[in-house]
């Protein structure tokens, strides 16, 4: 967990990186590294991948980078990625799982957008699953609107 070092080889390895020359696998498990500190970077790489190349763990670890971005420096711009993020799934025709779900949700908690965090919930019934309904409440509590997450929650 040296980050520097990781950094330093990262941004040589983009340097002189050819987008078909990507290993998925490679590229995967870097999304998910710097996802814990430096999720732009995350972003960045999976921006790099191209579109033929991309799979439902390149999925799961970029909303789960924009997740934590959204939580690290409440930046809106990881909170509408990973909501951009879901409708290029659709149109891909990839199935979010619920990690995927509870990551986008968390998005919306991480910026206090509880009406979204229930649209989604609502939209995709492959969501409602104890990990993204808890992320709802969360949202919900931190955006002191408790009691519209109570009623949403009794369907």
């Amino acid at each position: 967990r040296d980050y520097e070092k990781i950094d330093f080889y990262v941004d040589l390895m983009m340097d002189n990186l050819v987008p078909d020359d990507i290993h998925i696998g490679a590229a995967n498990k870097l999304i998910y590294a710097l996802s814990d500190y430096n999720p732009a970077k995350s972003l960045q790489i999976f921006n790099m991948i191209p579109q033929e190349k991309l799979n439902l763990r390149t999925y799961k670890n970029i909303v789960l980078a924009c997740q934590r971005g959204a939580k690290l420096e409440g930046d809106c711009l990881y909170y509408e990625s990973a909501l951009s993020l879901l409708r290029r799934m659709e149109e891909s025709d990839f199935k979010p799982t619920k990690d995927i779900f509870s990551s986008a949700i968390g998005a919306c908690c991480a910026v206090g957008d509880w009406k979204t965090a229930f649209s989604i919930l609502t939209k995709y019934k492959e969501s409602r699953n104890v990990y993204c309904l808890n992320a709802a409440l969360a949202v919900c509590c931190k955006a002191g609107a408790w009691l519209e997450g109570k009623y949403k929650i009794a369907w």
